[in-house]
């Protein structure tokens, strides 16, 4: 069957979520610990990472999740042509040089533009809007992903030819459920491949680093513990996002976000240690155990305050003398930005277009609305389901999650577990699909069976 042309698959000019996967070469381990030589290649895994990091924090793409694997690599994108329509001139000027440098220092960063530099870009209106167009471009993100892994790979095994199997696969994700479906199918790559047990020791996924971002700042998740759950409780729920607004609709705007968190349903256990200092608070999702400092307790969980705007660019932080590529060899090696700051807040909020977006990342907008410490009490049940290979009665915790998905736990496994398989073009609700079809004049909604054995809404 020929290929589907990437013009009718999404619009650039319009931002979307989209899941991408590249492969090696006839799927050998060329990222991993080679099954025919014995080399190990797993060095590679954080070339990935930190280049992912690094693009991150240059173009105009948010990114939701990600999972490095020994032959293949899974990103969650959304573009965001409307955040890079605002950047100034000289800003976008300034992050293609990063991108493309002619001139490079002595340990590889790019060298610091002139200004004739920067006019060869914005002296030239035509060339200014093209170079707008790829700063948000999936093909643009893929391709700066994917060459420069390829060539040093090849430097390093002394070869030429391909390193990839061929072009990335873009599939668009229409909506929240198939979202979060997507999203857990990326945390969970590593455990149903039997690499790692659970998801917070799932090494180069996005769940592992933002635990780690929250262990590294000493703090934990606001936490929904096991067993604790008032499902009757009040949610701080919006209309919009309860009633199963689509994802193109409630999240590709900072203004636009759905929900506000809230953590008022979580019953923490907080005690006071022997000086009175600090309140310390533990919570418990699933095999996950993160500790909370006295300001994510329950008597101080406002995540909301206003601040003024402003942006870190890129430009400003090389003029500061802090390199966007420092510690970087391409942007490929451990970078020296906070953990997990480079990824898209998972939780949609309404006050988080009025923080400051870190030079890291292209915006605030969040990916979900629901709480991390849902969806890793989701993930974690998810993965004992599908590495135990049997059914377990389904934790009373999770069924409004997923009743808020209009989703059955049956339907909710097979998503996880087969998600690529079950979408060949685009992923979502039945209802998502057709409207889908509908835009681009197509009259047969691929998926669409699969999508209706899956996302079953609940009586």
């Amino acid at each position: 069957m020929p290929r589907i042309p990437r013009s009718l698959l999404f619009d650039s000019a319009e931002p979307g979520i989209y899941h991408c996967v590249n492969r090696c070469v006839r799927r050998a381990f060329l990222c991993g610990v080679d099954r025919f030589t014995g080399k190990n290649f797993d060095h590679r895994k954080e070339w990935i990472q930190g280049r992912l990091e690094y693009l991150a924090g240059q173009m105009g793409l948010d990114v939701l999740g990600f999972a490095v694997m020994s032959n293949h690599l899974h990103v969650v994108l959304r573009n965001r042509p409307d955040v890079v329509e605002r950047w100034p001139d000289d800003e976008v000027a300034r992050r293609w040089w990063n991108l493309f440098p002619s001139r490079r220092n002595d340990d590889d960063t790019p060298a610091e533009p002139a200004a004739s530099d920067l006019a060869v870009v914005t002296g030239n209106a035509d060339r200014l809007a093209e170079v707008r167009r790829r700063l948000s471009s999936l093909s643009w993100f893929m391709r700066c992903l994917a060459e420069p892994i390829a060539r040093r790979a090849n430097g390093e095994d002394s070869c030429t030819g391909r390193f990839w199997e061929g072009r990335f696969k873009a599939q668009p994700v229409l909506d929240e459920p198939a979202l979060a479906a997507c999203l857990a199918y990326v945390d969970l790559n590593p455990v149903r491949a039997r690499i790692a047990a659970t998801p917070e020791a799932s090494r180069f996924t996005s769940v592992y680093e933002r635990l780690q971002a929250l262990a590294a700042e000493g703090r934990g998740v606001p936490c929904v513990a096991a067993g604790q759950f008032d499902a009757a409780a009040p949610r701080d729920p919006s209309p919009e996002a309860r009633a199963g607004l689509p994802v193109a609709d409630a999240v590709h705007s900072d203004s636009a976000c759905a929900m506000t968190g809230s953590n008022g349903n979580a019953r923490i256990q907080g005690s006071a240690d022997d000086a009175g200092q600090q309140i310390r608070t533990h919570a418990a999702v699933g095999s996950v155990w993160l500790e909370l400092p006295r300001e994510m307790s329950a008597a101080n969980t406002s995540r909301d305050e206003p601040r003024e705007e402003r942006r870190d660019t890129p430009g400003a932080r090389q003029q500061a003398g802090d390199s966007p590529r420092k510690g970087t060899r391409h942007g490929m090696g451990p970078g020296a930005r906070p953990a997990a700051e480079w990824l898209s807040p998972f939780e949609l909020s309404a006050a988080q277009g009025l923080n400051a977006v870190p030079a890291a990342r292209a915006s605030n907008t969040g990916c979900l609305a629901m709480t991390f410490a849902e969806y890793l009490q989701l993930l974690d049940w998810t993965g004992r389901e599908l590495r135990q290979e049997k059914r377990g009665a389904i934790p009373v915790d999770l069924a409004p999650i997923l009743e808020r998905l209009s989703v059955t736990d049956d339907g909710w496994l097979k998503l996880v577990a087969e998600f690529s398989r079950l979408f060949r073009r685009s992923a979502g609700t039945p209802a998502s699909l057709g409207q889908d079809a509908k835009k681009w004049g197509r009259k047969r909604r691929e998926g669409i069976s699969q999508s209706r054995a899956a996302f079953a809404a609940l009586a």
